[in-house]
């Protein structure tokens, strides 16, 4: 799919005074995405502020393309709505458990419709998917965000920035005070212009202007009135004043630790800001011992400094010589000895947390606009002392906050019929306090509040004479959920039911929009208002399909048991004696019935997606002479164009209803109609049918070396085609070819076969390559009466390669032929093109064409190497390739803290990617830095809770740091097959039986887990061969050539000597293994071949990661990881070659 359009990234900073951009879609590094129109309407209450960006983008590009609108929101502001223009009308988001709106979301996109997912990710920031915004069209978004406005000298605080650059079609602004009284003044944009009206109570602003330039923040002051206000509706009340507070002087600290956090994202911080107040703050303090910590992933240096006089010119000298780079661990902080600790950083640890064991007081300060406010806040107020967000307080607050004690809310004088109080019990108050909770008929409250738990004052509020507003309830449930993310992971189930009732988000929940209400009913979210009748009425009548639904994940639980029982029955065969082999056609399984085209001529099946909402039936397809499933296998509705394929297992799954009949059709085998009574799991085998056997449908994939060559470039010589002599031209490909599918029809002539190259795809749905004859592009009609025995010899280009020659005629790729004829008549013209094919296939060394590692290798000096990378960091910043490259120039001259450092920025430059990270996790094993790697892991699995890929990775982790008993648990979770019901397209079959063999090793070799020894048997082998890869949607295969020559890769899965390939994961992260039960003596090859990703990543190419082990799951295991960075051409890496 994301192979018809660019990946881009939308960068929105927020609007709010926390953040002083506008929003912005950026394309690419230097392109925008052109804002259209813009309406902003504000809604001011009290402290309380509602703003809403109604924003339209214009695509003027020819191709469609998906967005992702990414913002940070500062202190204080949360997304409250999202929607989104759907044939014309707004069509409202809805909250749902993050990860269901994630998995609903990238399915959907799959099926061209149009979504669009908001999520929050780390700290409070936020993103917004959308897809697909149309060629030279329109796309239009709103969004709305809340916020307690900030106050300074007596007035609130309210910014919101206009720096577009190019003028827009309609700019509109409204500003609405819900109190005639508190009059705003405009500074600033517009500060002539704006002018408020009363009207019915309220005062009201409007600006509208067409085609003009909008380059100037607005600012509004709003006096704060003295008195309090209270919000009633129902049993909700909503409290807010300013408290006056009577400053208690805290006792002067004798010592202190400064923490400093020079990781990436500090980069761009305040530090000037954070001088300043330092310095007032030692001047205050006058004599102070300080210990100096620096850190990033690690510790990066200790000193201790004495402050005399306030003079503290040593250590700041030592602040300003800081270095920025690195991701962000607390944990490994030394143990605090001081009275006092000071925490400089922006709150983004992704690691390892912080640990509070002995620090008596804790003051975090923040420069950083987006940062995870509410953990700084939370860690500071739990030990005594303040969060500073520099980004919004003066030097004069702040400073008061680090010399006085803290104001707290030292809860409600005893009232039983006051419930649900927010905030809690010795929460720190700055300025203005707002208080929300539920009652039973209760008139007053008294509120009380006080210094380190002590009571010094009392605030009665009166609610019987609130003011009726339903903004009440809404204010409330937002006081809740703050507080319930003081404690989230406990939380998490309440925090998901609380923003769902409540429409609100969170690190747990989304806001999801979705198009056809068939979409709202399969993944059981409850729809916006307008498609509730209809999704009511197709949920009641979908129970029968969630019936026979469940009975497939319950039959797919059976057939685990089966499979596993399969692999031990392997283990215990005996390969010592050479069976017979029975050769069957090898085939690659077609991923889904959607991406399979066939010519107009054939008896093609046009295949709609399968829609689990409606009825079907599924089982598997097995061949009578040998038992084994049938991949491949043609099965369609009678009398529609409703089909699909068996996958690699012979799986099937087809919208079907009673009375239909089903016709299973496979070359070379007796056609079978199924006339359908029931909805049950229905197996089907078939027979060979003698009189077709000379149709086959091949799948080929034989590998072809050829020095420095890709796959996207494979030649087939004169000796292979005359070895074939009664093969037509097509059918001489056949098995020749990596990648190359040849289709005969069913029913047609050899000479209508369809040729398909894997891994390309057209947009037009034409998916036949082109064909070039002696230099000459030709139709396949013209080629198809080639004589193969007048064929020299026959190229076969894809990719990057094929359109760098032929432009957009190549995008389906090109087969090159050379006849003997032309070899002697125009050799010219024929070197000129094979010299153009070496030169667009040749795989290139990524080492030399980088020039950053092209000046590093020129340095002599590792520290100087160090500096040079920091300059060449500001041109490659948004490059992840150039952190991983650098890295591993510092890995090769020995220097392991330099290369820890720069490739832990992969967790930085992307928030909650979920791929970069997982690349982070490879080389963090690699570099055994295993304690790391689980943490890394852990933040997978947080973030892709639906994929068993997450869970395996996280249980390898466990055991690499010992820790049997979670991993047994990770391990359990895929082999039970408690992740079925997420994994509805299938896409991950197979990984039960590794996992299985991996649960297995582990509970027979340690110790700890003996307990479950009986049910799981002893499975070693002499070799174990394991592939894994950081990026979904993409392929790789892993090949073995084993010392009797045989090449066993996904369509040749086993081989004489007992060895087995596993199945292939073609659009997941896999992983892909082989294992060999007894090694036979002599060398064993090891290579992956790698089919580019389905989409152009701007996060970098893909990460392989190769474990090889000796004597798996014996004493003398021995165990190897290896590490790779692809590059963004498909090619064969040769990983490995074992002698045994």
């Amino acid at each position: 799919m994301k192979n018809l359009f660019q990946i881009f990234t939308i960068l929105f900073v927020a609007i709010g005074l926390n953040a002083q951009t506008s929003p912005k879609v950026k394309i690419g590094k230097n392109k925008e995405l052109k804002l259209s129109k813009l309406q902003v309407n504000a809604e001011l209450s009290g402290q309380y502020a509602k703003v809403t960006y109604d924003m339209t983008f214009y695509n003027g590009l020819n191709r469609i393309l998906e967005g992702e609108l990414a913002f940070p929101l500062g202190q204080g502001q949360t997304v409250s709505h999202l929607s989104m223009d759907l044939n014309g009308h707004l069509r409202d988001a809805v909250v749902v458990e993050k990860e269901l709106g994630r998995v609903a979301y990238e399915n959907t996109i799959e099926q061209r419709i149009d979504p669009a997912l908001l999520e929050q990710t780390k700290g409070n920031n936020y993103k917004v998917r959308v897809y697909p915004i149309p060629a030279n069209g329109y796309k239009r978004i709103v969004i709305s965000y809340e916020q307690n406005l900030q106050s300074e000298n007596n007035n609130y605080l309210l910014e919101l920035p206009f720096d577009f650059k190019s003028r827009l079609e309609s700019f509109e602004l409204n500003v609405v005070q819900n109190s005639k009284t508190q009059m705003p003044i405009v500074h600033g944009f517009l500060e002539n212009r704006l002018n408020f009206k009363k009207s019915k109570g309220k005062l009201i602003a409007k600006f509208k202007q067409d085609n003009t330039s909008v380059k100037k923040s607005l600012n509004l002051t709003i006096p704060i009135e003295t008195e309090s206000t209270v919000l009633v509706k129902d049993d909700f009340f909503y409290f807010n004043q300013f408290i006056p507070t009577k400053p208690r002087i805290k006792k002067k600290p004798e010592s202190l630790t400064l923490l400093w956090d020079a990781s990436y994202s500090m980069l761009y911080k305040n530090k000037t800001k954070e001088i300043e107040l330092l310095d007032a703050y030692f001047k205050e303090l006058n004599n102070v011992s300080i210990d100096f910590v620096v850190f990033s992933n690690a510790i990066i240096k200790k000193q201790s400094f004495i402050v005399k006089n306030g003079n503290w010119n040593a250590l700041k000298n030592s602040i300003e010589a800081v270095v920025y780079d690195g991701g962000t661990s607390y944990s490994n902080l030394p143990v605090v000895k001081t009275e006092e600790v000071i925490l400089i950083s922006d709150g983004m640890f992704n690691l390892g947390e912080l640990s509070t064991k002995n620090i008596k007081r804790l003051y975090a300060i923040n420069s950083v606009k987006s940062a995870n406010h509410q953990i700084l806040e939370k860690e500071a107020n739990n030990l005594g002392g303040s969060y500073i967000n520099l980004v919004i307080e003066s030097k004069d607050n702040a400073i008061h906050k680090l010399l006085h004690e803290p104001l707290q809310f030292l809860g409600v004088n005893g009232n039983n019929r006051v419930y649900e109080v927010y905030p809690k019990s010795g929460t720190i108050i700055n300025g203005n306090f707002s208080i929300a909770g539920k009652h039973f008929n209760s008139s007053t409250i008294e509120l009380l509040f006080g210094y380190n738990g002590e009571i010094t004052n009392s605030i009665f509020i009166d609610i019987e004479n609130g003011i009726q507003s339903k903004i009440a309830k809404r204010l409330w449930s937002k006081q809740k959920l703050k507080s319930l993310l003081n404690n989230q992971e406990e939380n998490k189930n309440l925090i998901i039911e609380h923003c769902q009732q409540n429409h609100l988000i969170s690190p747990y929940t989304s806001m999801i929009v979705l198009d056809r209400v068939e979409d709202y009913v399969r993944y059981k979210i409850e729809p916006p208002k307008e498609l509730l009748t209809q999704y009511n009425r197709l949920v009641r009548n979908s129970k029968q399909q969630e019936v026979a639904r469940n009975n497939r994940i319950n039959q797919r639980k059976e057939d685990l048991k089966k499979e596993y029982e399969n692999v031990i029955a392997w283990h215990n065969k005996d390969f010592s004696t050479k069976p017979k082999v029975v050769k069957h056609p090898e085939t690659k399984p077609i991923e889904t019935a959607t991406n399979t085209t066939r010519n107009a001529s054939s008896s093609a099946i046009n295949t709609p997606n399968f829609d689990a909402t409606k009825p079907s039936i599924s089982g598997i397809v097995i061949a009578e002479s040998d038992g084994l499933p049938l991949p491949g296998v043609n099965i369609y509705i009678s009398g529609t164009s409703r089909g699909t394929l068996t996958d690699f297992d012979g799986r099937y799954q087809i919208n079907a209803n009673i009375g239909d009949t089903v016709i299973f059709a496979f070359l070379g085998m007796e056609t079978q109609e199924l006339h359908l009574s029931n909805l049950n799991t229905t197996n089907i085998t078939m027979k060979d049918d003698t009189a077709s056997l000379d149709e086959v449908v091949i799948t080929a994939y034989a590998t072809t070396s050829k020095a420095k060559s890709t796959v996207s470039s494979v030649s087939v010589s004169s000796e292979n085609i005359e070895n074939r002599p009664n093969a037509g031209f097509v059918q001489t490909l056949s098995g020749q070819v990596p990648g190359l599918n040849i289709t005969t029809a069913i029913g047609q002539p050899a000479g209508n076969s369809l040729v398909q190259l894997r891994g390309v795809g057209s947009i037009s749905g034409n998916t036949e390559p082109l064909f070039v004859v002696d230099g000459v592009p030709l139709s396949e009609n013209d080629i198809r009466n080639l004589e193969p025995q007048n064929i020299e010899k026959i190229s076969v280009l894809k990719d990057a390669g094929a359109t760098a020659i032929y432009g957009n005629r190549g995008a389906n790729g090109v087969i090159v032929i050379s006849t003997k004829e032309g070899a002697e008549n125009n050799l010219e013209a024929i070197t000129e093109l094979e010299q153009k094919i070496e030169e667009q296939t040749k795989l290139k060394s990524w080492q030399k064409n980088a020039p950053y590692l092209a000046l590093l290798n020129e340095q002599t000096n590792i520290d100087i190497a160090y500096e040079l990378y920091l300059e060449l960091r500001l041109k490659y910043h948004n490059m992840p390739s150039f952190f991983i490259d650098v890295a591993e120039y510092f890995e090769t001259k020995n220097n392991k803290e330099y290369a820890l450092r720069i490739v832990s920025n992969l967790i930085e430059i992307e928030i909650d990617n979920h791929e970069l990270i997982r690349a982070l996790a490879y080389k963090l094993e690699a570099y055994k830095e295993f304690n790391l790697a689980v943490y890394v892991y852990e933040e997978v699995l947080n973030l892709r809770p639906e994929e068993p890929q997450s869970y395996r990775d996280l249980a390898l982790a466990y055991e690499a740091v010992g820790d049997y008993k979670k991993a047994y648990k990770m391990f359990n979770t895929i082999i039970d097959g408690d992740l079925l019901e997420k994994d509805q397209r299938s896409r991950f079959n197979g990984i039960e039986k590794i996992a299985y063999i991996e649960l297995s090793r582990l509970v027979h070799t340690k110790s700890e887990l003996r307990e479950y020894r009986d049910e799981f048997a002893k499975i070693d082998t002499d070799i174990r061969v394991v592939i894994d890869w950081n990026h979904n949607n993409t392929d790789l295969d892993l090949h073995i050539k084993n010392p009797i020559g045989d090449e066993l890769y996904y369509g040749r899965k086993t081989s004489k000597l007992g060895g087995m390939i596993s199945d292939d994961f073609t659009d997941g992260y896999g992983p892909e293994t082989f294992k060999l039960k007894k090694a036979a003596k002599g060398k064993y090859e090891i290579s992956v071949v790698y089919f580019s990703d389905d989409v152009q990543k701007i996060i970098g190419p893909t990460s392989l990661k190769v474990t090889v082990f000796r004597n798996y799951g014996k004493p003398n295991e021995i165990k190897e990881v290896k590490v790779y960075r692809l590059t963004d051409k498909e090619g064969n890496i040769e990983a490995k070659t074992l002698i045994i």
